[in-house]
């Protein structure tokens, strides 16, 4: 079947597609559920916990890069399977279809990180490192393609 021999990598037809498909449902989604004032305030205070938690932690740069190795968990995960003699676990089969939807968090969650840290200049050394991160996890099935 067509499935079992795709790559599911950006330049093959029909990926940025549901790429932008993703982006524009995702982004809508968080549009839609802010501009009503409920789910606002709520999202407001889950948000303060949020940022509070992360900020503990971002010298990690662990969690915000978490999207950006999913979106390559099916490269990255056989890389190392085959490293260690296991060969190839066909991650790419079951999580490849779902990429394009990683790669739309992971550019949303990139975004979200940056406007939260824009203020805060002593944090962008942080943030690029963590978005530089996530960049390389992303894309690392196309560089492996090369």
């Amino acid at each position: 079947p067509a499935s079992l021999t795709r790559k599911h990598l950006i330049h093959e037809p029909g990926f940025v597609r549901r790429l932008l498909l993703n982006l524009v449902t995702i982004g809508a989604m968080v549009f839609l559920f802010w501009k009503v004032d409920a789910t606002r305030e709520a999202a407001l205070e889950v948000y303060q916990e949020l940022v509070f938690q992360m900020m503990h932690g971002a010298h990690m740069l662990a969690w915000w890069s978490l999207i950006g190795l999913l979106s390559s968990a099916c490269c990255v995960v056989q890389i190392l399977l085959g490293l260690l003699s296991f060969g190839c676990a066909g991650l790419n089969t079951v999580l490849g279809p779902w990429r394009p939807t990683f790669l739309a968090l992971s550019i949303i969650l990139q975004a979200f990180i940056w406007s939260v840290v824009y203020q805060q200049p002593w944090q962008w050394r942080s943030a690029g490192l963590s978005s530089a991160l996530s960049c390389f996890l992303a894309f690392m099935p196309e560089m492996v393609d090369l």
